[in-house]
C-alpha cells in the first residue's frame, strides 16, 4: 500500500525540492523463496492459459533483479522440477487435445521467446527459416521482429 503522504526530497545544494505522489501498482500475485515450483505454476497459469485456450494471446513475463533464481523459475531445477515453460507447454497441449475431441476444433499454436536485459534479445533467431528477417529485436508499442515458431506438439515447443 503507498504511504499516504507524498514523498519529498531536497537536491544536495538545496536549491529544488521534489514532491511525488505516492503510486500504486497492481499485481495478480507476488511470490516469496517460501512459495514451491508447484504454487508459482498453479497460480501463474492457470487463468492465462484458460484465456489462451479461449483464442486470446498469452504472455509468461519473469522480472527481477539479477541472480534471484528467475532462469530456474522459468525453466526448471537441475533436480528435475518442472520451470513455469515446460509446465505450460504440457497443460497447453494437454487441454488442446481435450478441446479437440470435444469439439473438433482446430489449433494452431506458436511460441517466441525474448530476453529482456540491456537489450532485446531473439532466442528463437537460430531456428527461424526467415532468412529476410532483419537483426535484432525493438520496442516500438509493442515487441517486434522477433522470431515466432509454429509448434505441433509440446516435444516441438520445448525442444526451442
Amino acid at each position: 500500500h503507498p504511504h499516504p503522504y507524498p514523498s519529498t526530497s531536497v537536491a544536495p545544494q538545496g536549491r529544488r525540492v521534489d514532491v511525488t505522489a505516492p503510486k500504486m501498482f497492481a499485481f495478480d500475485a507476488i511470490f516469496t523463496e517460501d512459495d514451491t515450483q508447484n504454487d508459482i505454476n498453479a497460480t501463474a497459469l492457470v487463468d492465462l492459459l484458460h484465456a489462451v485456450i479461449n483464442g486470446s494471446d498469452g504472455c509468461l513475463l519473469c522480472f527481477g533483479h539479477a541472480k534471484l533464481g528467475k532462469s530456474q523459475t522459468m525453466l526448471g531445477s537441475p533436480d528435475g522440477q518442472l520451470g513455469i515453460i515446460p509446465s505450460a507447454i504440457s497443460w497447453l497441449f494437454r487441454a488442446i487435445n481435450e478441446q479437440k475431441l470435444k469439439t473438433g476444433s482446430r489449433f494452431s499454436v506458436r511460441v517466441s521467446a525474448v530476453e529482456v536485459s540491456h537489450t532485446l534479445k531473439d532466442l528463437l533467431i537460430g531456428h527461424a527459416n526467415d532468412c529476410e528477417q532483419s537483426p535484432g529485436v525493438y520496442l516500438r508499442e509493442e515487441v517486434q521482429n522477433y522470431s515466432e515458431l509454429r509448434v505441433p506438439s509440446a516435444e516441438k515447443a520445448a525442444y526451442y
